[in-house]
């Protein structure tokens, strides 16, 4: 009995090491986490997000580089580079005025994908800190349970 109890010991050490092992790992991931961020669609009424990845985000960009759209890239303390897309007959000063007014929406829009970036970065921390440890648990339960099979049985 001895044995089953030091090795349990063991692994509640080993598993808080582990615990403490992908807390530093990930708590950089966790405080700041990458959002890959794109811009804002200003053609039509109401601005559209664009992905990064997305067809169109990169359509616009590429439509930018060929002198069809004015792309600003805003970046501001507390804001991610952002890229906001007008025509080429749009005048600068009603570009930047829109830009303005559309920065609040901005700021609550990634404010949202960071928070939610963030939770799944915590929760791909929490599967990475539990599984290990977890299945070494149910591995020697379940080897104890057959060794204790084999145990001579006491005839009384």
């Amino acid at each position: 009995m001895a044995w089953g109890r030091g090795l349990f010991r063991v692994w509640i050490v080993l598993t808080a090491l582990w615990f403490i092992a992908v807390g530093v790992t990930m708590r950089e991931s966790i405080a700041d986490p990458y959002v890959n961020w794109g811009g804002f669609d200003m053609v039509r009424d109401t601005p559209n997000y664009l992905e990064q990845d997305d067809a169109s985000f990169i359509l616009y960009k590429g439509l930018a580089e060929k002198k069809v759209f004015t792309e600003y890239e805003i970046e501001s303390e507390g804001l991610w580079p952002t890229s906001f897309f007008f025509l080429n007959t749009v005048p600068e000063e009603k570009a930047q005025k829109e830009i303005k007014e559309l920065m609040p929406r901005v700021v609550a829009t990634q404010t949202a994908m960071i928070r939610k970036k963030r939770w799944e970065t915590l929760q791909e921390a929490a599967m990475m800190a539990l599984s290990p440890p977890t299945c070494i648990l149910v591995l020697g339960l379940v080897l104890r349970w057959a060794l204790i099979g084999f145990r001579p049985k006491l005839i009384m």
